[in-house]
């Protein structure tokens, strides 16, 4: 490289239907960052800056001190679609943080509007027929979800993300966030209960339950300001018949944020175990029908 800033050329006039021709996005920030290997979690991101289907121009700058994600999608890929809707649901749970969906290649309108039309939470859409927004990280056809702090910086990215990520990207913003006043106050060390509570999930999916569980407890005890780790842990006593430990996880996770969803979903699980049919329905509205969470409630017979 010459260290020279490359010049970056206008984007062409893309034809076939008017509404694309807003659609042309430019980076403003250094291609630098766009190497071959994507971009790198905790350096800038470069500043988007995209139409809507309306024709109307946006930038990243219009979140200006908010966690941001952004999610890369396209309605012909079928993971892409289910994870607009769920995306969607999981920024609503934060006030402070905003969501810019971009449809990544060329698309009709009406595909669109039909892939986001089941969402309760209908997300803003942003069009690249193009490709050009990081062009160097997004995996062509699948979904690519980035969470940018309020300062612009990178903090959480997934290619090929799925409903299954979603409590990787709750974990992340959770840290921006805390979902928790102490863990803010105290100036806690929340990366490492990220870190720790990751490895307690991968345990999990593994089917290596006592391993998991363990871990999970570790994380509640070592960070007890870390909300998803004691909602996790709430989740694996009630499989495992512990209701009454389940509900104390549950308070605690509640004492930290008694609006989160996933609590709600637990709560809900867990009245209809105990046999207090009259709460469950109370706790199931309070999880959006396509709220991630809500996978949870397939047990639930209201």
């Amino acid at each position: 490289m010459t260290g020279r800033r490359p010049v970056l050329k206008k984007t062409a006039e893309i034809r076939r239907s008017p509404w694309r021709a807003c659609g042309a996005l430019a980076l403003a920030a250094a291609p630098a960052l766009l190497a071959s290997r994507g971009l790198a979690l905790n350096q800038p991101v470069p500043e988007l800056r995209a139409a809507d289907l309306a024709g109307v121009a946006h930038s990243l700058k219009e979140y200006g001190g908010k966690a941001t994600l952004i999610l890369f999608w396209h309605p012909a890929n079928a993971r892409a679609a289910a994870a607009v809707c769920g995306v969607a649901a999981l920024a609503a749970n934060y006030e402070q943080a905003g969501l810019a969906t971009v449809v990544s290649g060329p698309a009709e309108r009406n595909s669109i509007e039909a892939a986001v039309a089941p969402c309760e939470r209908k997300p803003a859409v942003l069009v690249d027929p193009g490709r050009k927004a990081f062009a160097d990280y997004q995996i062509v056809a699948l979904p690519t979800l980035l969470v940018v702090a309020p300062d612009r910086t990178l903090k959480f990215k997934a290619a090929g993300f799925g409903r299954e990520g979603m409590g990787q990207a709750q974990a992340a913003l959770d840290e921006l966030y805390g979902r928790s006043k102490a863990a803010a106050a105290a100036g806690t060390a929340a990366p490492e209960a990220v870190r720790r509570f990751a490895m307690a999930q991968k345990f999990l999916k593994l089917g290596l339950k006592a391993q998991g569980v363990k871990a999970l407890e570790e994380v509640t005890a070592t960070h007890p300001e870390f909300r998803p780790a004691w909602v996790a842990l709430g989740y694996q006593r009630l499989a495992g018949e512990r209701a009454e430990e389940a509900g104390q996880c549950f308070a605690k996770a509640m004492a930290l944020d008694s609006g989160a969803s996933d609590i709600a979903a637990g709560m809900a699980w867990l009245a209809w175990k105990q046999g207090r049919s009259g709460e469950v329905k109370a706790w199931l509205d309070r999880v959006p029908l396509d709220d991630p969470n809500r996978s949870i409630l397939e047990r639930v017979r209201p």
